[in-house]
C-alpha cells in the first residue's frame, strides 16, 4: 500500500494503491473522535458528499472513499460485482485502519454498506442506509435498464459516448431532483456532468446487470447491526415499498421516511439528514 496527499479545494485528499489500482479518498477530523465512513452512490465521488460531511460537524472522524471506477479511482482488476465491491471495501478499511465505525451508505453505497454489515458485523458500531437501492421495482429503474441493454449491443467505440450523454444525465437529474432551489439543482446537475468523464462502459454494464437480477431485501434477516434506514416519500429509484419490505423483516432497525424528499436527499437536504443521523446516534 502506498499513500500520499493531494491538495484540492483547501482540504486534504488522499490516494492509496489497492491491488495495484489507484484509489482516491477524503479524510478529515481527529481519529480519536467517532469514525464515520460515508459511501457515495454510483457513479459518484466524495465531492458529492462534501455538504453532507460538513453538516455532520467537526465531532466525527470522516472517511469517504471513491469506489473503483468513480471520481478518479481506477477500476478493479476483476468483475465489478457487489461481492467484489464488498471485499474491496474490507481491504480499504483495513488499509486506513478504520475500526468500530458508523457506516453510512447512500443509494448504491447503501448496497455495499449492507453487504459489508452482513459479512463483518463486528467491525461496525452502527449502520445507516440512505435511500437504499434494494431491488428493481420502479418504472424509472426499468427505463435505466433499457439504457444499459442498448449500450451492451453497441460497439466498444460507441459505448462511452452513449453512456456519457449529457442530455440523458440532464433528463435523469430533472426527474430525480425534488428541490425547488435553482442554484442547488444547477449545482447537482453540474456534479453529474463532471462524473461523465469517469465512465467505464463495461464496469457500468457489469454493475447494473447484477443489480437488476438481485434483491437485497432478503438480507434483512441476516442483519445484526443497529440500523437506521432513511427513505424519501417521493423517491423514484429506491421505492418506499421496497424499504418497508426490508425493515419489516429486520430486527433492531429504525425507519425514517422524509416527506417530500427524493433519491438525492443527502445532496438536497444535507443538514436535515445529518441531524436525523446525529439524533439517532445520540439516542
Amino acid at each position: 500500500m502506498v499513500a500520499f496527499f493531494i491538495s484540492m479545494k483547501n482540504t486534504e485528499h488522499k490516494e492509496i494503491i489497492i491491488n495495484g489500482r489507484k484509489v482516491l479518498y477524503f479524510e478529515r477530523g481527529n481519529p480519536a473522535h467517532s469514525t464515520m465512513v460515508l459511501l457515495h452512490g454510483y457513479p459518484g465521488s466524495y465531492e458529492h458528499l462534501m455538504d453532507f460531511a460538513d453538516a455532520l460537524g467537526s465531532n466525527f472522524h470522516i472517511i469517504i472513499p471513491n469506489f473503483p471506477s468513480c471520481g478518479g479511482s481506477e477500476p478493479m482488476n476483476q468483475a465489478h460485482t457487489l461481492e467484489h465491491f464488498t471485499a474491496w471495501l474490507g481491504v480499504f478499511l483495513q488499509e486506513v485502519q478504520a475500526r468500530n465505525f458508523v457506516l453510512v451508505g447512500h443509494s448504491f453505497g447503501s448496497r455495499v454498506a449492507l453487504s459489508y454489515a452482513v459479512r463483518w458485523p463486528k467491525e461496525i458500531k452502527r449502520l445507516v442506509l440512505i435511500t437504499p437501492v434494494l431491488k428493481a421495482d420502479s418504472v424509472f429503474v426499468y427505463v435505466v435498464l433499457l439504457k444499459y441493454k442498448i449500450a451492451k449491443l453497441l460497439p466498444a467505440s460507441a459505448k462511452k459516448a452513449f453512456l456519457a450523454s449529457k442530455l440523458y444525465e440532464y433528463m435523469a437529474c430533472k426527474i430525480v431532483l425534488q428541490s425547488r432551489n435553482p442554484r442547488l439543482r444547477k449545482e447537482i446537475i453540474g456534479r453529474g456532468f463532471g462524473e461523465l468523464v469517469n465512465v467505464y462502459p463495461d464496469v457500468h454494464i457489469e454493475l447494473f446487470e447484477e443489480f437488476y437480477q438481485s434483491d437485497l431485501t432478503v438480507l434483512a434477516k441476516k442483519l445484526a447491526v443497529p440500523t437506521l434506514v432513511m427513505a424519501g416519500s417521493k423517491d423514484q429509484v429506491a421505492t418506499v415499498a421496497s424499504v418497508k419490505l426490508f425493515t419489516r423483516a429486520a430486527k433492531n432497525i429504525s425507519l425514517k421516511i422524509i416527506t417530500g424528499a427524493g433519491h438525492l436527499v443527502p445532496f438536497e437536504r444535507p443538514r436535515a439528514v445529518a441531524n436525523l443521523i446525529k439524533a439517532w446516534l445520540n439516542r
